[in-house]
């Protein structure tokens, strides 16, 4: 070693690195709860990346492996599958639904895959649990009941989850495939949230290895009123979804989209306050605050969720109902001299509020002709 005095009496030099921001959350993830005793008491979840290695685990012929058949089966393939356990202990899938919870907070979406499927009343129960958990997670069932093809059948699951008014389950007739709401849940699975033009409608799209309905006017009509999806023939040979709802109406791609949205507003803004010294309780702090929230609007109308158009909301600051948001959204800041003092005190930021408009998808189309000698 080199004899002499240090540099550090001359030049005195600290390197300090950043802290790791926070990642968002990946909203194609599905957990498969099965019944098979494949996982012990000590293990909630098991992670897989592949169809071969649920094989590993699971005979061929299994719900789950079945079940897992459709999730890798989609295009583009997701990537990630939970696969958790009722026990036998527990009597309730609501208990079994909230144990899997609180293991994890990386799944987002809930299907069944067992030998016998849980009873539409216990479905509705788990649907209502579904709507309350934190972090927001979505439900994907699965109706073989002919009843739901019937305009005045008032007993099927489609039914019933519609009169529960549900926003966070989807509910899919299938004939032929127990399991068919997980192909839906996986083709919207790949959306990439990052990317231009990434979002999309789950309406005219395919679900491999799941057999098409033929259905009647009548019978569509009666699941249309439910809220009830399915994959369809058409009558120029294609089979697509129909419509692509959640149970209460709400279109899934617009529910998915603002989970997502919701949670790269408080990654971003985690990481900014994460990140700096601080951020002063100024009008000058709110507007670096304001900046984050910004970036995160301006992802979304470039990944087609939001998109300029005119508001039909409430009055809020400058914006009225009428106005044309150019942008597609507008981050109402106000002053922080409009704060209480208990808010101050308690270190808050004013509360901001966005307006966004959403860019929508077209399923139908009318044209008027007229032809003349």
């Amino acid at each position: 070693m080199t004899a002499g005095l240090p540099l550090s009496d001359i030049v005195n030099a600290q390197v300090t690195l950043d802290p790791q921001a926070s990642a968002t959350r990946n909203f194609g993830t599905l957990l498969i709860v099965g019944s098979e005793s494949v996982l012990s008491d000590t293990e909630d979840l098991r992670s897989y990346s592949s169809l071969d290695s649920v094989g590993d685990d699971y005979a061929v012929t299994s719900p789950v492996y079945l079940a897992a058949t459709l999730f890798y089966a989609q295009s583009p393939q997701p990537s990630t599958l939970y696969v958790g356990e009722q026990r036998t202990s527990e009597t309730n899938l609501t208990t079994t639904v909230q144990r899997l919870a609180a293991a994890s907070g990386d799944w987002y979406g809930l299907a069944f895959a067992m030998a016998t499927m849980p009873t539409d009343t216990v479905i509705v129960q788990v649907a209502q649990q579904i709507e309350a958990l934190t972090p927001v997670r979505t439900f994907w069932a699965t109706t073989q009941d002919a009843n739901a093809i019937v305009s005045s059948g008032t007993t099927d699951l489609a039914y019933l989850l519609c009169q529960a008014n549900v926003s966070r389950t989807w509910c899919q007739y299938s004939t032929s495939n127990p399991y068919a709401s997980i192909s839906a849940f996986a083709r919207i699975a790949t959306v990439n949230y990052s990317g231009q033009n990434t979002t999309l409608t789950l309406k005219f799209k395919n679900e491999p290895d799941v057999t098409s309905e033929t259905l009647t006017t009548t019978e569509y009509s009666a699941l249309k009123a439910k809220y009830c999806n399915v994959f369809a023939l058409l009558q120029n040979g294609e089979s697509i979804i129909h419509e692509g709802y959640m149970a209460d109406g709400t279109w899934a791609d617009t529910r998915i989209g603002c989970d997502a949205f919701q949670n790269g507003l408080q990654v971003a803004g985690f990481n900014l306050l994460y990140s700096n010294l601080k951020i002063p309780q100024t009008d000058a702090g709110m507007v670096i605050l304001k900046g984050t929230y910004d970036t995160v609007c301006q992802t979304y109308v470039t990944n087609g969720l939001f998109a300029p158009g005119v508001w039909t909301g409430p009055t809020i600051g400058a914006l009225k109902n009428g106005d044309t948001l150019n942008d597609g959204y507008y981050i109402y800041c106000p002053s922080v001299a409009s704060q209480s003092a208990a808010d101050r005190s308690a270190r808050k930021a004013v509360t901001m509020q966005i307006a966004c408009k959403l860019a929508g998808a077209v399923h139908s189309s009318n044209v008027l002709v007229n032809v003349v000698q």
